[in-house]
């Protein structure tokens, strides 16, 4: 795998002894940046370096081949890959990952170019909100950048986090061959300091380990999952997917974040669930995993083998946006908010080679499984075919 040798430069608007540069003997390259010196985001753009005659192979020196040009600047594809060590006083500070071109390269919201960072965004604005999930700590997050020819020149990047393939966020026309986008990396400070830590790489080919999650703990539920069924708390009437004659056809969407927990409070950690129709519905509930033994005897809902964690209830109500919904999605949201408020009980996890599943059960009778969730996936979802506004 070839490894493009490149230079990383800031835009300026930070004190040089602020950012930290090294490189390893793999080819990658650790920054490291003092938050409490940032003042609006700082902006990091990485120039690639002629790989005929600058790249490294395996982190050793090399004048390896390439499908590229010698006056070229770079692969007209390549794979740029980011590891966040550390986002500082637990995730305040904030990491967006993208593509640049060197004269959109600006200072702070000044820049304009291709990021993701949870949303889709051009770094001055939000233009695909909850596209994926939200950066932190830990998350390793690697970009296809892609120039096609075939049948008109476009530039596409593609996000995979954690292994798992988020979708193809943008693809663009690209009108000039000369028009190069670089990799490059936004930093926002919450104003509580502390270091943001990351290593890069960027590479011609796929990166082999690209669909391996990184070696962290993270807890099975969170994420963005799709309802693809649902039924009353009964489970004696099916309300979702919606009956095919209707006008509309809508994916029902979930997100469930599962607190950081330290080891007295990991067996009952909280759990915020949102689940988004034409509105927004978000509750918080704890979260008990049951015991080995509990969950052989229980059965698993039907399903032995996949873990159950019980959903315990604050007594709060869900919150709720305000808009309209048509039908018949007004009833979808009616049976969705007695749902998470009273009629969830129980979530049982079901890991497979897609991200896993999710089963719902309703009432204390674990075979009573009132919804289906699969992880969320944005196959379908169409690339942005611009980042300017």
């Amino acid at each position: 795998m070839v490894v493009v040798a490149c230079s990383w430069k800031t835009d300026g608007s930070i004190d040089s002894q602020a950012v930290n540069f090294s490189d390893t003997p793999n080819g990658e390259i650790n920054v490291e940046i003092d938050a409490s010196a940032v003042h609006s985001p700082v902006n990091l753009m990485a120039e690639l370096k002629d790989c005929n005659d600058n790249s490294k192979e395996d982190g050793s020196s090399s004048s390896s081949s390439s499908s590229s040009s010698s006056s070229s600047i770079f692969p007209e594809s390549y794979w740029f890959a980011v590891t966040i060590g550390d986002l500082g006083n637990n995730d305040s500070n904030s990491i967006s990952i993208g593509a640049v071109t060197p004269t959109e390269f600006q200072q702070g919201y000044r820049i304009k170019g291709m990021f993701y960072n949870g949303n889709l965004t051009n770094c001055g604005a939000g233009l695909k909100i909850n596209y994926g999930p939200y950066l932190k700590s830990g998350d390793r997050c690697v970009l296809e950048l892609c120039t096609s020819s075939t049948p008109t020149t476009t530039f596409s990047m593609t996000i995979y986090l954690n292994g798992t393939r988020v979708g193809k966020g943008f693809e663009i026309q690209n009108p000039s061959p000369q028009k190069r986008f670089f990799p490059c990396v936004s930093v926002s400070s919450s104003g509580e300091g502390g270091k943001v830590k990351f290593t890069s790489k960027v590479t011609t080919e796929k990166p082999s380990d690209l669909l391996l999650s990184p070696k962290k703990t993270e807890h099975p539920l969170n994420g963005k999952w799709t309802i693809v069924e649902a039924k009353t708390s009964s489970g004696s009437e099916q309300f979702l997917p919606v009956p095919k004659e209707a006008k509309r056809q809508a994916q029902v969407t979930m997100n469930i974040i599962v607190a950081s927990t330290n080891e007295e409070s990991e067996k009952n950690p909280s759990l915020s669930l949102s689940v988004k129709v034409a509105n927004t519905m978000r509750i918080k509930k704890g979260c008990k995993s049951r015991t080995a033994e509990e969950n052989h005897n229980s059965g698993g809902g039907g399903d032995g083998g996949g873990k159950i964690y019980d959903l315990i209830s604050t007594g709060a109500p869900p919150m709720m946006t305000r808009m309209m919904a048509n039908p018949p999605y007004d009833r979808v949201e009616r049976e969705m908010s007695s749902a998470i408020a009273e009629g969830w009980k129980s979530i049982q996890f079901l890991p497979n080679d897609d991200g896993g599943e999710l089963k719902i059960i309703g009432g204390d009778d674990d075979n009573i499984v009132v919804a289906r969730c699969v992880r969320y996936k944005n196959y379908d979802t169409a690339a942005l075919t611009s980042y300017l506004q």
